[in-house]
């Protein structure tokens, strides 16, 4: 998805087409180191305008107004310094929060249940000083489809029953049992809870429905027409759909279910493995049949993922958003001073979050799951470890 901001003349003269590494802003934080795929280290912006914290905590939570209490009047930012580590495999990140490696963690979906069971922070984590606070993230997650590949592309009616056949063969119910281990609930809009423009009384009808996928493709002549088991185009050339995706575990599995319902509706699937920087210059000069991307609501306009603008290409794309229930705040106490503080952290493009459609316009044409994902964190003396 696409955005506008300023620019520093000065600075986009300088850096041309690498202004990205070199990001110019009024932020409390500045981007201090990039390793690529490693390691971002992000330092106090010495000239951050004053500001003081200040919140609205609901009455009826105590968490919240605890944390109010701690924090307001106190000037941001409070860090000096905050270290984000690339780690893109579910487990070793987990292992690392647990080592006192990362001070912070999204909670990987497959831990949830160690971590907080029925919805409360484990007995073990709490003597080890993890606070938990749970809270709602809006993003939208989605799978794009390309509009000027040959295969998928196009507005006429017979390629928008078959991207629709795509959104209601998949199973929105299975991807947030099995996968996202409950966190989430389905998607009726494209908007998400809390972001201007969300109707909760809005919907969309049954998402999920194998039958209505199959004659809608059997309509407009996607149909076996050699005997292999296969659907195939109306011209009987073959009907593949490319699904693009990274190596990390939590991928995989996205990838076993989307199998499984194409599978279930004669679809023939292939895999396209890489990793995400590749996959991102591939969907910029507009090669991917389909990718599936996120947008985080970094500002609360409902227009943000409605009216995303096309670079490279268009796409149609089915979606998800998410409503993150995400337990912010695992925090370690310690009697260091504020200032001698740090926050080092975990971060993965298989949370792509941020991540952003390149060359997409959106036209939704399903939509998926409110996703969940769980976020813990703690603070600590940045004497008592090394770097990451």
């Amino acid at each position: 998805m696409q955005n506008v901001g300023a620019q520093a003349r000065e600075v986009v003269e300088k850096y041309g087409n690498d202004i990205g590494a070199h990001p110019v802003g009024t932020g409390a934080f500045r981007l201090a180191e990039w390793k690529r795929s490693s390691r971002i280290v992000l330092a106090r912006n010495e000239n951050f305008r004053e500001l003081y914290f200040d919140a609205e905590p609901p009455p009826d939570d105590s968490l919240s107004q605890q944390l109010y209490a701690e924090m307001k009047g106190k000037r941001i930012p409070q860090l000096d310094r905050v270290e984000v580590s690339i780690i893109e495999e579910s487990q070793p990140r987990w292992l690392a929060f647990l080592n006192n490696e990362l001070d912070w963690i999204n909670l990987p979906y497959e831990f949830k249940n160690m971590a907080i069971p029925g919805e409360k922070l484990a007995p073990w984590l709490t003597k080890r000083g993890v606070r938990y606070i749970p809270t709602v993230e809006p993003v939208v997650t989605y799978l794009y489809f390309n509009m000027k590949d040959p295969v998928w592309g196009g507005y006429t009616p017979d390629k928008i029953a078959l991207r629709r056949a795509i959104s209601l063969a998949y199973n929105n119910a299975e991807e947030i049992s099995l996968i996202r281990n409950g966190t989430a609930i389905e998607a009726r809009s494209p908007i998400p809870p809390g972001v201007l423009g969300y109707d909760e009384k809005f919907t969309t009808g049954k998402t999920y429905d194998p039958a209505k996928a199959k004659a809608l493709l059997d309509m407009f002549g996607f149909v076996d027409r050699d005997g292999d088991g296969w659907r195939d185009m109306p011209d009987g050339s073959p009907l593949t759909l490319v699904y693009a995706t990274g190596p990390s575990q939590l991928e995989r599995l996205f990838l076993v279910l989307w199998k499984k319902n194409l599978d279930s509706v004669g679809i023939r699937m292939e895999p396209l493995i890489e990793k995400w920087p590749d996959l991102r210059k591939k969907s910029k000069l507009g090669k991917l049949q389909s990718w599936g991307l996120a947008w985080g609501a970094d500002y609360p306009d409902g227009a943000a993922p409605i009216a995303a603008r096309p670079t490279t290409g268009a796409s149609s794309c089915r979606s998800s958003t998410s409503s993150t229930r995400a337990p912010r705040g695992f925090r370690q106490e310690k009697s260091a001073p504020e200032s001698t503080r740090r926050c080092r952290a975990s971060s993965s493009f298989t949370l792509r979050g941020s991540s952003t459609c390149t060359g997409c316009t959106t036209i939704w044409s399903s939509l998926g799951c409110w996703a969940g994902a769980s976020i813990l964190s703690s603070m600590r003396d940045t004497n008592t470890s090394t770097s990451i």
